[in-house]
This record gives C-alpha cells, structure tokens and sequence, in this order.
C-alpha cells in the first residue's frame, strides 16, 4: 500500500506541475498600450536648452585635416582663425594659429609669430598641452640654429667659390706668362 500511495503521490506532483507549465503555454493577449517608464516622463518635461559645448579641440586631428586642406582653403582657415583670435584669443584658436604659422612653404607661415603664440605655455604646470608646447619650442629652437648653421656654410661656401675663382685666375696668368716666355735652349 505504501507503494501505491507513494505513486499516487508522485503522480499527482507531477500533474500539478504540468498544469503549472501549462498556464505559462496558455496564450494571453497582451495590452495595446504600454506604460510610460518614469525616465520618459522626466524628460519629457520642459527642460532648459543647455548650450553645447564647443568639442574639444584635438591637436593631431586639426593637423591632419590641415594636411587634406589645398593652399587657398589653409589661407581662408588662416584669415578666420587669425580674427577670431583677435576678438577674443582662446586658447583653441592660439594652437590653430601655432600650427598654421608653422606650416610650411606658405605665405602666411611666419615662426616669429609661433613663438611669440607658444611663449610660456611650456611652463604652465596644468596645461594638458604641455608637452605639445615644449616639443614645438624645442623644434623651433632646432630649426634656429639650422638656419644659423646653414648662413655661416653659406657664406663658407661663397668665400671657398671666391678663392677657387681668383686661383683658377692665377693659374690662366701663369699659363699665359710660360707660352710668352721664350724657350732658351
């Protein structure tokens, strides 16, 4: 008996968890409606336009859209970025600048004016461009001194042409002393 008992038992679990899985399976329609999460209703309050702010300014990014850019666009950039920073000189508009006046073979390049843009934002501590700002004066600092090198070779080279012309002037006046000398033998 206790065996029956115990498959009665077993039996009648096993039916009500088949009838529990069924209800699961029943279709239920669901609501043509949803309702409204809090976060919907949040936003959708009248909220203040909060202005956006101007993207951060990327030096390599700015680079590499100055490297697509033809001559005539990099003098128009170079004109717009040089009145806005005189109206008011931002610090975005100070490194466009650095990096227009530094771009080469250009009418507009001058690194006088770099250098008086990058003067002491090489010692400012919190500046995230730092480190941008010390390379470019380290460069322009190179660059200096090729050009000083390159003037006095210059100018080494000029006199070493000079020399070699007043020897080869010395050497045709010698030639033409020994065919007017006569030959005594």
């Amino acid at each position: 008996m206790n065996r029956w008992f115990a498959l009665l038992l077993l039996g009648v679990t096993l039916l009500a968890l088949g009838g529990c899985a069924r209800v699961r399976l029943i279709p239920v329609e669901e609501p043509r409606w949803k309702a409204v999460p809090e976060e919907v209703v949040e936003s959708a309050e009248v909220q203040p336009k909060v202005e956006k702010p101007r993207p951060v300014f990327e030096p390599l990014t700015y680079l590499d859209i100055l490297r697509r850019m033809s001559d005539s666009q990099r003098a128009k950039e170079y004109d717009i970025v040089d009145k806005r920073f005189a109206r008011s000189s931002g610090e975005d508009d100070r490194w466009r600048l650095i990096f227009l006046s530094l771009w080469p073979d250009q009418p507009f390049s001058d690194q006088e004016r770099a250098r008086q843009l990058l003067a002491g934002r090489g010692a400012r501590a919190n500046d995230p461009r730092r480190g941008l700002a010390l390379v470019l004066e380290g460069v322009l600092v190179g660059d200096e001194e090729c050009a000083r090198k390159l003037a006095a070779e210059k100018t080494r080279a000029e006199t070493l042409h000079r020399q070699l012309e007043e020897l080869k002037k010395i050497e045709t006046i010698l030639g033409e002393r020994e065919k007017l000398r006569p030959t005594s033998r």
